[in-house]
């Protein structure tokens, strides 16, 4: 028998458990993934700390400083109390943006709030909170703890010299707190301005209850009020009242005596110049003194702020046509001063905080970073990682980059059609419902309005691809620019060129082929009941607003109306993918088709044909997987904000409408009444290396260019192999974003080198040791998607000789293959092993060596076998076996094969020990029986 006859039949033995042994290694049991939900457009998470330059407000009805120099900004619609600090961060201190009245005892941050209107902070940096629809104040101690400290939650007006928290408050509007650490309270609706001392007892010191103008010179106890928004206190003790329908500020001394600061009573805008009680005023609804003694009236129906100094003369410095400011303010809602001088002012229509400095400038402080948007319209993603989103204001087209950038990138904001050939960002559509990508970075919007199919290139230019402009329905069979769309709602681009429109008020999905000819594929242009399991070409389609397709060609629709989506497949039949009809969320863990789906608005197909479906009713986002499995990957079924992180199953969405996956990795999400762009990021734990052992023998040792085996915890989300494991060498170094890196030290310096894989699991890795590895030991470095493990000490030998065995476990039967070689030299394989079903492994099966046959060589797979200072030597029962050849596995790289023989004809009726030697150092034994 000749060296080569050997190795050829050892080879195929070998070919047939290499799967199993090398490549598969033991079953894994599946692993689900976890995503991560982020906002990628729109607010930002009530925990998130942002640079002032990125932060952004909407709606601040309330403004304070603290004793540092904070800056504190409440929003009365998101029910929010946020702070700039000394550092320029912007902290969200109180509040979850849930509207509710909750969260006493625990962290403000989870605190639930009506309409915050006013804002108060004392010297030891308590925050006051006054939570007008809930009719209450609240405090935010330094420890971030919040609790009520005024009102039972009932609207009144009553409770005057008990605690504050059994009185009952109105609609209360601005805070203030004095030197002594007393709060004040400007309880608007019941035209009164009340109290509480540092022993908690409230009282009244200005209006009577009733409404009105009276009382100056006075005690201010005995005045009327009409509609108090506001309230500030002097270091002296003096309380300044914005007496709002009265149009004037009035101030209450320290004796309790009422009078008029400024405003005659009129509703006006005249006086600058002269004394303040001669002036005009508007509806003031804020008022501040600076440490100079200047009071500051936000002056909101003439959208000014003005200022009284002094001597008592009154002049606009913010706001108006005449101050000189290019900042211009809609209506002042709240006044705050810091030390410096500067007036913070909360210019609540613009959603903007402004600052005022001491030389007269106006600067918006807050606004500045606000991306806006309002119910982003549809979601895109491309193979860069760009998303584009279809959003309200200037640019409705907006791509943001995949380090978060905000850029234009279609539409001029006019109403209309125009720019075809020209920059895209130039041009004019009119609605916009849909935006989709292909694999050549082209951008297809439906340009609902103007009833047109649009695409912008690569190269930023604009053009149409479907539709003539006109309402209507025709063109069937022709080009596409010469056909008739009526107010398209959803596009699509296949792999193959083709685009797919949802042409709503046509009732029909059609496709454009790559040579721009239109057909209907789906929808009789009647609207109505859909019927599975017929041509879709004969199917009533109810307003389809959204398509996809898959990369064979398949086209999915949802239909909200009976909670289902639907599939025309490559014979044109339509199918039900997902939602067995009933308007509900239910179902995960089984088949799609059987499952609960409340109203999917909107689906989205990956690169690997994994169905996401938007389950706006249920406030869900669910994953069809290939073999027709349905789950939910974000969302709780509850509508609201609470907040990005992981789980994303543990995150409220509200009514999310759109959803695009162009990888499984990241999808969009248009979370409709959220107002913003949510990301899902399948969320990746560190790798954990728990062993990492010789990839036959499974022992502690290994060697250059020898099979190794990681052992752990989240090494991979998914299995893979190396394919055509013959031909593949070098093998991979990266399979499903997992990656294996070995680094060495020596006297000139350390080197990294990736190692080649075999396969990688979620709990095991089987990879090649890198031929250029030294002796010693290395650090060996798992990485998954960017996520990399603990360094794990390895110890490197110059030969580290394992066994393969059929189980691929390093024990029991080996991986091995045998032949009776006759005296002519031709040769019979022998069965060394077989799969037993009913046990579910291999077995061994006997060897006849007996005396009178022609003798019987063996081989042996194993790693790490070659290279030592001697040849290999082996034993089979203890006796030493005369290894024939010792050389690599032809187009196997990392295994070693060994042919013994022939092997002792003395040995009968039992299972023996076959181990390899190298160097002194002895495998894993592995057994082969004998007849």
């Amino acid at each position: 028998m000749t060296r080569n006859t050997l190795a050829e039949s050892g080879l195929c033995a070998f070919v047939l458990v290499l799967a199993a042994v090398i490549l598969a290694g033991p079953t894994q049991p599946a692993v689900a993934q976890t995503h991560r939900i982020d906002t990628l457009l729109g607010d930002f998470d009530p925990l998130e700390t942002v640079p002032l330059s990125r932060a952004w407000t909407e709606h601040p009805s309330a403004l304070a400083v603290g004793a540092d120099g904070s800056i504190y900004f409440a929003e009365a619609s998101i029910g929010r109390v946020r702070k700039i600090d000394r550092s320029g961060q912007v902290i969200t201190i109180a509040g979850s943006g849930l509207t509710g009245d909750s969260g006493d005892g625990g962290p403000a941050t989870s605190a639930r709030f009506g309409s915050i209107e006013g804002l108060a902070v004392d010297h030891a940096g308590n925050i006051y909170i006054a939570d007008a629809d809930n009719n209450r104040i609240r405090r935010v101690d330094r420890a971030g703890t919040i609790e009520t400290v005024a009102g039972t939650g009932e609207f009144g007006w009553e409770g005057d010299g008990v605690p504050a928290t059994s009185a009952t408050l109105t609609a209360m509007s601005g805070l203030a707190t004095d030197r002594n650490g007393n709060l004040y309270i400007a309880d608007t609706w019941a035209d009164r301005i009340r109290k509480i001392d540092t022993q908690g007892t409230i009282s009244t010191v200005a209006g009577t209850g009733e409404e009105g103008r009276s009382g100056d010179g006075g005690p201010a106890l005995a005045a009327q009020l009409n509609r108090p928004r506001a309230v500030a206190v002097d270091d002296a003790g003096n309380i300044y009242i914005a007496d709002a329908a009265n149009h004037q500020v009035r101030r209450v001394d320290v004796s309790g005596t009422i009078s008029t600061f400024a405003g005659t009573g009129d509703d006006g805008d005249l006086g600058d110049g002269g004394p303040a009680t001669a002036a005009h005023l508007s509806e003031p609804y804020a008022v501040a003194i600076d440490p100079a003694g200047n009071v500051f009236i936000a002056d909101a129906g003439n959208s000014t702020v003005r200022k009284v100094d002094s001597g008592g003369t009154i002049t606009t410095v913010a706001g108006g046509r005449d101050v000189g400011n290019e900042v211009a303010i809609a209506r002042p809602r709240a006044l705050a001063v810091d030390r410096s001088g500067n007036v913070y002012i909360a210019d609540a229509w613009r959603d903007r905080v402004l600052r005022l400095d001491a030389t007269g400038r106006v600067a918006v402080l807050v606004g500045l970073g606000r991306r806006e948007i309002d119910a982003p319209r549809d979601v895109a993603l491309d193979s860069g990682g760009n998303a584009y989103v279809i959003v309200g204001g200037p640019h409705p087209v907006v791509k943001i980059d995949p380090h978060g950038l905000v850029t234009p990138f279609a539409g001029s904001g006019v109403i209309g059609y125009s720019g075809d050939g020209g920059p895209a960002i130039n041009a004019v559509l009119v609605f916009p419902s849909a935006v989709a990508t292909d694999d050549q970075g082209n951008v297809y919007i439906a340009d609902s309005g103007d009833h047109r199919i649009r695409m912008v290139d690569a190269g930023g230019t604009i053009r149409t691809v479907a539709g003539t402009g006109t309402r209507g329905f025709s063109g069937d069979g022709g080009p596409a620019t010469s056909a008739e769309f009526d107010s398209p709602a959803g596009v699509a681009a296949g792999s193959d060129g083709a685009i797919y429109v949802a042409d709503r008020r046509n009732h029909r999905i059609r496709r454009i082929d790559s040579a721009g000819i239109v057909t209907t594929i789906a929808g009789n242009g009647q609207s109505g009941g859909i019927e599975p399991g017929v041509p879709a070409i004969r199917v009533s389609l109810r307003w389809p607003w959204t398509v996809d397709v898959d990369s064979a060609g398949r086209v999915y629709i949802p239909d909200p109306w009976s909670g289902r989506v639907y599939m025309v497949d490559n014979a044109g039949i339509l199918k039900i993918v997902a939602g067995n009809g009933e308007l509900d969320a239910g179902g995960d863990g089984g088949l799609a088709a059987n499952a609960a789906v409340g109203q999917p608005e909107d689906v989205a197909v990956s690169d690997t044909d994994t169905l996401y479906i938007a389950d706006s009713f249920s406030s869900l986002i669910r994953k069809v997987t290939s073999d027709g499995i349905i789950t939910t990957i974000a969302g709780t079924g509850s509508r609201g904000y609470n907040g990005d992180g992981s789980p994303a199953t543990d995150r409220h969405l509200r009514f999310p409408t759109r959803v695009a996956a162009y990888t499984d990795r990241r999808v969009l999400v248009a979370d409709a009444q959220n107002r913003r762009v949510r990301v899902l990021t399948v969320d990746v734990p560190p790798p954990t290396i728990s062993s990492v052992l010789n990839g036959a023998g499974y022992f502690a040792r290994l060697a250059p260019g020898s099979v190794g085996s990681v052992r752990g915890a989240d090494l991979s989300s998914d299995e893979s192999a190396a394919t055509a494991l013959p031909q593949s060498d070098p093998l991979p170094t990266s399979l499903v974003a997992t990656s294996v890196t070995m680094t060495d030290s020596s006297e000139q310096g350390s080197t990294k080198r990736r190692a080649g894989l075999y396969s990688v699991s979620p709990t095991e890795i089987r990879f090649r040791m890198p031929e250029e590895i030294d002796p010693g030991q290395v650090t060996l470095i798992v990485e998954h998607q960017g996520v990399l493990s603990e360094p794990f000490a390895v110890q490197v030998s110059r030969v580290a000789p394992g066994l393969f065995s059929a189980n691929g476990d390093g024990r029991g039967v080996a991986a091995a293959s045998a032949e009776r070689v006759a005296t002519d030299g031709t040769s019979t394989p022998l069965e060394v092993y077989r799969y037993d079903p009913e046990e579910g492994r291999y077995v061994a099966v006997p060897l006849d060596v007996r005396s009178g046959f022609s003798p019987v060589y063996l081989t042996l797979y194993g790693t790490g076998i070659l290279g030592g200072d001697r040849p290999p030597t082996a034993k089979v029962r203890g006796r030493h076996v005369t290894v024939r050849s010792a050389e690599p596995a032809t187009g196997f790289p990392g295994i070693d094969k060994l042919v013994l023989g022939p092997l002792p004809q003395s040995i009968r009726n039992r299972e023996v020990e076959v181990v390899a030697i190298v160097d002194g150092q002895i495998s894993n034994a592995v057994t082969i029986a004998f007849k």
